[in-house]
């Protein structure tokens, strides 16, 4: 690993390249024409967004074919989330390249398969979020019982193994089956 004042000095000899500039498509789009015109051209190129979708900001752009966006989950050094997205024209080998990379370092990468704004994770987060404000503003809990509801209830469930495995071992001898049905009257 080393670090470069110039985007085209770091790309220079590298095989995977993370950008990491503002979540600014023109920027990005900039960027990806400086450094597909020194890179390596079997170099990966991850863009790094919350939110921006590949296609977009990779149309008409020489590397499309050699981008995903590779979005690290916050604090990355601590978090191992990387949501790989794919755009309309990234090469499968591409995909399969960048997940390997970011095994190799410790990460738990994940394909994301269709584009949509705010990918995954982020969005599964705003959804909570949404209920928790709205739970809030219907006087059923406060923000604190509601924040400690998720830290100390479903946070901790979710942190060894996401809510559809948490759900399927709820519901015992019958599964997921068994309990999606209590929650889908609520």
């Amino acid at each position: 690993m080393s670090f470069h004042p110039e985007p085209e000095a770091a790309v220079a000899e590298a095989e995977f390249a993370q950008e990491n500039a503002p979540e600014r498509e023109a920027l990005k789009r900039q960027l990806l024409r400086r450094i597909d015109a020194i890179a390596h051209p079997s170099a990966i190129f991850a863009l790094s967004s919350s939110g921006l979708l590949m296609t977009r900001s990779a149309t008409r752009l020489p590397p499309s074919r050699r981008c995903v966006i590779g979005h690290p989950f916050n604090p990355p050094h601590l978090v191992p989330l990387v949501e790989v997205v794919s755009g309309a024209q990234t090469g499968s080998a591409t995909v399969e390249r960048t997940l390997a990379i970011y095994k190799a370092l410790g990460k738990r990468p994940i394909h994301i398969r269709r584009e949509v704004r705010g990918h995954v994770a982020n969005r599964l987060q705003a959804a909570l979020w949404r209920e928790a404000v709205h739970l809030v503003g219907e006087g059923v809990a406060s923000v604190a019982d509601i924040d400690t509801a998720i830290s100390e209830g479903p946070g901790l469930c979710w942190a060894l193994m996401g809510p559809h495995l948490t759900f399927h071992l709820a519901g015992g001898t019958g599964g997921i089956d068994k309990f999606a049905g209590p929650i889908e009257s609520w």
